[in-house]
């Protein structure tokens, strides 16, 4: 199927935005332990508090310091016959490529979609969404595969996001404050693959990016390697190893195991910023032994 019949102009024409006072923009965080993350943190915040309080907290960090935020439930580390293997891809979750090219795309301020987020169980697959910069608005109907990625890319109403016009790959672009110029142009696109749909996707337009079609090596530090020897081949293409923040919620719940590779996941280049909620005083008294160099945050003080 062509990619136009996957991401397509609802409505030819543009509807002219009139001037508006954008004002300052968002403040960034004001939290005290967003100087500490920023600065490096050696080991993960733990945090004692409700989820959508901290899911509201770690968004709010997240966005301070231009990173995604990517929130998984432990209980996903359950599901699998290894525990350690799972928490891994969680970890890759948070770590992406991040790729710089000039592409035609969709960009914009997303002003509606539907169907909206929490209204569905499943990703739907069509999506319908409008699309608004300083200059005009366009109405996009994304399906199949591009529906797909902008679902997964959690991309919500007031987000500013890149839409690839030829291939599902969509990147909010968290640097920025407003959308200018026409929503279709080609564009200094960025975007960023996560190292777990590195992982995951084995398809022939993946294979050039990573250099290899393995599967990653079992273990941390030789993942790493791999990694960073597939980012320095890219890094005259413009492409680049960044962290995000990963929110596990309900942390009391992972294994021995798999706090252990928190615990070693969260130093050295490409780190992820690791978030450990609990609403359980005894887990969150353990995590404070444990976790000698951890950011922490009792939200129940």
């Amino acid at each position: 199927m062509a990619p136009s019949e996957h991401a397509s102009v609802l409505e030819e024409g543009t509807t002219p935005v009139p001037e508006t006072d954008e004002g300052e923009g968002p403040e960034g965080p004001d939290l005290p332990e967003a100087e500490a993350v920023s600065g490096g943190a050696r080991g993960p915040l733990i945090m004692r508090s409700g989820r959508a309080a901290a899911r509201a907290r770690a968004q709010k960090i997240a966005d301070g310091l231009a990173m995604d935020a990517i929130f998984r439930d432990a209980g996903l580390v359950l599901l699998g016959s290894d525990p350690v293997v799972e928490t891994m891809a969680l970890l890759r979750e948070a770590v992406h490529l991040r790729v710089r090219m000039l592409k035609k795309v969709f960009e914009g301020r997303i002003e509606r979609l539907s169907p909206a987020r929490g209204t569905v169980s499943v990703p739907p697959p069509t999506l319908e969404l409008l699309l608004a910069t300083d200059e005009d608005r366009r109405p996009l109907r994304l399906d199949g595969a591009f529906a797909a990625a902008l679902w997964r890319s959690d991309a919500d109403v007031g987000d500013i996001v890149q839409i690839d016009k030829d291939e599902p790959i969509v990147s909010i672009r968290r640097d920025r404050e407003k959308a200018e110029g026409r929503v279709q142009e080609e564009r200094d696109f960025v975007y960023r693959l996560r190292l777990a749909e590195m992982d995951r996707t084995r398809s022939a337009h993946r294979v050039p990016l990573l250099g290899t079609g393995r599967l990653p090596p079992p273990s941390l530090d030789a993942m790493r390697e791999t990694d960073q020897e597939v980012t320095e081949r890219l890094t005259t293409k413009g492409t680049r190893l960044e962290s995000g923040v990963l929110v596990i919620l309900d942390a009391e719940r992972l294994p021995e195991a798999a706090l252990a590779l928190v615990a070693a996941s969260v130093t050295g280049p490409g780190a992820p910023v690791v978030f450990l909620q609990t609403e359980d005083e005894t887990a969150f008294t353990a995590w404070r032994r444990r976790f000698e160099d951890a950011v922490v945050v009792d939200a129940t003080d």
